[in-house]
């Protein structure tokens, strides 16, 4: 799901901005959305798309 785009060392700056949403925002979103399956989600921002990953994931 990740495109060679993200490996770049201008983007892997924003990775480490980005460990804040991962560690408090990403599990509150879990929380809060619990069972995603058969929900219709739009991702909150732009960025990596991680979080719609994880949630694919689910």
């Amino acid at each position: 799901m990740t495109s060679t785009y993200w490996g770049k060392p201008e983007v892997k700056k924003y990775s480490k901005i980005d460990s804040i949403e991962l560690s408090i925002l990403h599990p509150l979103f879990h929380q809060l959305l619990d069972e995603v399956n058969g929900k219709k989600i739009v991702d909150y921002g732009c960025g990596e798309g991680r979080l719609l990953e994880e949630l694919a994931e689910k």
